[in-house]
This record gives C-alpha cells, structure tokens and sequence, in this order.
C-alpha cells in the first residue's frame, strides 16, 4: 500500500523519471505551453511551480543575500542556459505579485490508439489582480452559548420574604411533629370564623304555622260572644 506516498511512477525508473520531467520543464519554459498526458501534465505542474518559487526567492534576496545559490540549483535542474536565463528575466519577473499558481491544466481529447487523456499544460499570461474582498468568518456549526441573563435587582422585602420561607421549610424537615399542631390550630379557627360568620335562624318555617293553645282558646270564645 501506498499510504501518505507523493507523486506518480509513472511506470518506469527514477533516472528515466527525473530526465523525462527535466525535459518537459525546458520545453515548457521555451514554449510556454505544451501537451502531454493528464498524469504526466499533474506530476510537471508541481515540478514547474517550485521551479519558479526559486526564481522568484533569488531576484529577490539578490547576488549579495543569498540569491547565487538559488540560482545555482536552478541551472543545475534545467540545462539549457537560455531557457535558465528566462526563468530568472522574464518568467520570475511576471509572477513577482502573484503568490501561487504559476500554470493551469486545461483537458483537451484522448488519443488515438489508447485512449489515454490528453492535457495541455501552460504557463498564466494574465495580471495578478488582488480581490478586495474581506474574507467574512465561517459560522461554526456548534450552537451559539445563550446570552448571560441580566442580574435583577432584589428588594429588601423579597429578599426578607424567601429567607422567611426557607427558614419555616427548615424547621418543618428538622421538626415534622411541632408543624401538625399549628395546622390543626388553623384548621379550628377557619371552623370558628365560618360559624361566627353564618346568621343564627330563630323561628322555623313549622313553628310560624302552627297556632298555640291560648291563641285558639281565645278565638273560640270570640266567636260565642
């Protein structure tokens, strides 16, 4: 398995790979477009870029701060003086704003024969243009923490009220027993308040009917008379 392994084999040695991606680099500087196959066109692309980097990191440290010494490995890549000289006048100077991709892949057809993929590999001919754009933070996907509750401001009578509260709720867990005498107390009283409350009837609707003795004695003898 090739785990965490960069780059294509491509099917043949290292030397041969090596001398195949060097070409293909010089002809890519000289041209400035070329076409080969897709994997091949991926695999030059990261040679190419790297390439340039150096190009660009020597003209800008200079002969006096370093910069011989990438030029050194450059020329010791590409063999061609010419296209060596270019990469440093005309190709680094191009780039010198741009900060990375140097060169596009375009796909083009597949060839005959055996259908392989065939790329075109070039180098970027338009100005570098910085976007003006801010870049605006990524929304997390983790719920947002709610909003810290504002501290109301508490009478002293409230305050009073609920420390009043817990205190008789203490003293009915500590003394369950003192607490039932008290509720049969109020229990009494509502009793007596109800019955005080109620108006005491005197005369009944059977004894307003009923005459008394003396009343029909009397009427008796008025009617004699």
């Amino acid at each position: 398995m090739r785990n965490r392994r960069l780059g294509r084999k491509l099917g043949v040695t290292t030397k041969h790979r090596k001398a195949m991606f060097r070409n293909l680099a010089t002809e890519l500087f000289r041209h400035e477009k070329i076409r080969t196959t897709d994997t091949k066109a991926k695999e030059l692309k990261r040679v190419v870029d790297k390439i340039i980097t150096l190009a660009k990191n020597g003209l800008e440290k200079g002969a006096s701060n370093g910069g011989l010494s990438y030029k050194r490995r450059i020329f010791g890549y590409i063999r061609d003086k010419e296209v060596a000289r270019k990469v440093f006048t005309e190709i680094a100077e191009r780039y010198k704003q741009r900060p990375g991709g140097y060169s596009r892949i375009i796909s083009l057809d597949y060839r005959k024969g055996d259908q392989t993929p065939i790329s075109q590999i070039e180098l970027v001919t338009e100005e570098y243009q910085p976007s003006t754009r801010t870049k605006t933070p990524r929304k997390s996907s983790l719920p947002s923490p709610p909003p810290p509750k504002k501290e109301e401001e508490k009478s002293p009578e409230s305050a009073e009220a609920k420390e009043g509260v817990k205190e008789a709720k203490k003293e009915k867990k500590e003394n369950p027993e003192a607490a039932q005498p008290q509720s049969n107390q109020l229990q009494n009283e509502e009793k007596q308040h109800e019955a005080e409350a109620k108006p005491a009837e005197t005369n009944t609707p059977a004894q307003d009917e009923q005459p008394s003795d003396t009343d029909a004695g009397e009427n008796g003898d008025e009617k004699k008379g």
